[in-house]
């Protein structure tokens, strides 16, 4: 019985290490504009993200990849883009900040 923890221990490893490497895998598809479809994400990501310049909104990102400083805000500005970067302004109560996000990591957007 003893060996059925240790095994369930090592299945429990394994899977950890396995979910890191999809991951760092799905992130690179994302990067490369590989959608599950075949069709391109990054570009009309970045397009939409574009038009939006200026705005107020919110951003979801992929369980994996969240920006810990942006996921419990409500609204962020967007100020600039770029081919993989999106450049926002955070405002909390403590203090407002300006950071850039990988537009990989972005799962969609919202106006607010």
């Amino acid at each position: 019985m003893e060996y059925l923890g240790v095994f369930g221990f090592i299945a429990f490893v394994l899977v950890l290490t396995l979910q890191g490497k999809v991951s760092k895998l799905e992130r690179q598809m994302r990067e490369a504009g590989i959608a599950e479809e075949g069709t391109a994400l990054n570009g009309n990501l970045s397009a939409s993200l574009e038009k939006r310049i200026g705005r107020q909104v919110k951003l979801d990102f992929y369980d994996s990849e969240a920006d810990a400083d942006i996921v419990g805000l409500k609204s962020v500005t967007i100020l600039d883009v770029d081919e993989k970067w999106v450049l926002v302004h955070c405002e909390n109560k403590k203090k407002s900040f300006d950071k850039l996000v990988r537009i990989s990591t972005i799962k969609g957007i919202a106006e607010v």
